[in-house]
């Protein structure tokens, strides 16, 4: 029988308290950057949702997540959707209170009635004028701190240098400080091709020299 109130404390302290090998925490860490809250304060139960979510979802598409998306895409366009790619949103326009369009970096602006943003939310509110939110709310967004993530790369690499494998592949050590490394190495519809999968944890601010 599973209570969660059993379960609040942190992963690492089960850890250590049952003198877990430090194997065994390297493997198990990598679970914690899925969900982005780093190995010393991530709660049983947290880790154990994203654990169980790996294992029961572990499904592949045969064509790839590349067919995912172009079917996806080819839909959008059928129901008469424009798909614009290397134009990036600067500026979501309000107008009155409402969302009237988005200004791009082409200096184009695209009317819309709704925007949708996947992006962090303190970088969506900087594509706001301060005047289109409440300044409690926009200062509550724009103060947030950023956590831990994870970093994730897909390519298709050369097979005969990277065969498939029927096993993931974990590198590294100090869980504790994010140090593990989680590979995949799969096989793909063309023979001469392997989908490496690569996911890391990421620190805040590691990607600042890019931006």
């Amino acid at each position: 029988q599973y209570n969660l109130l059993d379960n609040l404390g942190s992963i690492s302290g089960r850890a250590a308290k049952e003198g877990w090998s430090s194997a065994l925490q390297e493997v198990l860490a990598m679970a914690t950057a899925w969900v982005g809250v780093h190995w010393t304060e991530c709660p049983e139960y947290l880790h154990a949702t994203a654990l169980s979510s790996y294992l029961v979802s572990a499904w592949r598409l045969d064509e790839g997540g590349a067919h995912l998306a172009d079917t996806m895409a080819n839909r959008l366009e059928s129901l008469g959707a424009t798909i614009r790619t290397r134009e990036p949103a600067v500026q979501i326009v309000v107008s009155d209170g409402k969302v009237v369009g988005v200004q791009t970096g082409d200096d184009a602006f695209l009317e819309a009635s709704t925007v949708i943003s996947t992006l962090h939310p303190a970088t969506t509110m900087g594509m706001l004028e301060p005047s289109a939110t409440r300044p409690a709310y926009r200062s509550r967004v724009l103060d947030f701190d950023d956590t831990q993530g994870c970093f994730a790369l897909h390519a298709l690499v050369d097979a005969t240098a990277q065969p498939p494998r029927s096993h993931n592949v974990l590198v590294g050590d100090a869980p504790l400080h994010g140090g593990i490394r989680f590979f995949q190495l799969c096989p793909t519809t063309r023979p001469a091709l392997t989908l490496l999968s690569a996911i890391e944890p990421d620190e805040p601010g590691r990607w600042e020299a890019w931006a």
